[in-house]
């Protein structure tokens, strides 16, 4: 159970909800503002998400695209993970540094 922030390669972004059984999860339907960056993402891009209390953020060069308000979940750890489809290439992807912090 948790939040997904999904950036898309094509810039492109969701804020998801993970409902607890595998494969159970809801594209937050509340969301607001552009959900796309209006390119594909490239080298050099900065991709942050935050959430504060309920409030959950997601941004790309420092330029929020989406944000969104949710209460399903008040606890747990942050965490980061990575997926390709299936015709997806691994080289085509990767993070040069990252950075988790919390202001609690």
């Amino acid at each position: 159970q948790g939040y997904e922030c999904l950036f898309h390669f094509n810039g492109q972004v969701q804020l998801m909800r993970w409902n607890g059984p595998f494969g159970d999860f809801t594209e937050m339907p509340n969301a607001t503002g552009r959900k796309s960056a209006g390119r594909a993402l490239v080298t050099g891009d900065v991709i942050k998400a935050t959430i504060d209390g309920n409030t959950i953020i997601a941004y790309l060069n420092g330029v929020e695209l989406v944000r969104v308000t949710d209460s399903m979940w008040t606890s747990g750890q942050p965490g980061i993970g990575f997926f390709k489809r299936t015709t997806g290439v691994n080289g085509a992807f990767a993070v040069t540094s990252y950075t988790a912090a919390s202001f609690v």
